[in-house]
């Protein structure tokens, strides 16, 4: 599920390894949610990897405890799907590792929620956003159970392991994977997020693009991303607080049946 929309950005890294050969490490498929084992302060912690989420990461405060996390003494504010803000404290975690990438001085966020939304646990204690993954191709292999992290530098070409058909992200969206699709209801802009137990339009968009229909899920023929469709897909209809021209989240659904590259570097969604 969704957690947050977040409404100011948080410096994620305040230093980042240099490139290093492709990381690949098991994802762990629970409820409809992925879930990556990071080693943080030499501890295993197991996190929710949430695309839908900006942050670097959220820690439940028992791993904040834990690992003895030092307060920055400032705090986020983040807004969620029913629109409450909710104000979070935020803290330096010296060392965090996924397989042999290393982030040093990563900025975590307590996992704090909207009080609307109470997060189901699958065994998570907390939740890998995207802030730590700006210069890196991230391949969602939910098939395979497995996630490739590959580290560009500037400059170089889209990696062997990042292939498929090419979207570009909607460069309103300030580099994250927010992409335009094209379904039976017309043209709309998702999300592509793995935090999502499966694949949603809100409310209010079905509502413009279909006055008369009353269902809560449908399914469109038509799934048109960059030049090939790949429909039929269902989807749920959601009532939620998103903002203009947000109209849903890519989620499980997809993921379950694709091959999902995330390229931040060139800002661009490929599948396989």
């Amino acid at each position: 599920m969704k957690h947050f929309l977040p409404s100011v950005a948080v410096t994620a890294v305040l230093g980042v390894a240099h490139a290093e050969p492709p990381v690949i490490v098991p994802l762990e498929l629970h409820n409809h949610s992925s879930i990556v084992v990071a080693t943080i302060e030499g501890q295993d912690v197991p996190l929710v990897f949430d695309l839908g989420d900006q942050t670097a990461v959220k820690l439940d405060q028992s791993v904040l405890d834990r690992i003895k996390a030092v307060p920055t003494g400032r705090s986020t504010k983040e807004v969620g799907l029913k629109g409450h803000v909710v104000e979070i404290p935020t803290y330096t975690v010296p060392l965090m590792r996924i397989g042999t990438a290393e982030f040093r001085n990563v900025i975590a966020q307590l996992s704090k929620y909207d009080p609307a939304y109470t997060p189901r646990k699958i065994g998570d204690q907390g939740a890998l956003g995207t802030g730590l993954f700006k210069s890196y191709e991230v391949v969602f292999n939910y098939p395979n159970r497995t996630l490739t992290l590959v580290q560009r530098a500037d400059g170089t070409p889209t990696s062997q392991r990042c292939q498929g058909s090419p979207v570009p992200f909607s460069p309103e969206w300030h580099g994250e994977a927010v992409t335009t699709i094209d379904t039976d209801l017309g043209q709309l802009t998702v999300w592509w997020d793995t935090g999502t137990t499966t694949s949603v339009l809100s409310k209010r968009f079905v509502q413009r693009a279909r006055p008369n229909l009353t269902k809560d899920a449908l399914t469109t023929q038509r799934l048109m991303i960059g030049t090939r469709n790949f429909g039929p897909m269902k989807f749920e209809i959601w009532e939620m607080a998103l903002p203009p021209g947000f109209d849903g989240f890519m989620g499980y659904s997809f993921f379950a049946r694709h091959v999902v590259c995330i390229d931040y570097p060139d800002k661009q969604v490929l599948i396989r």
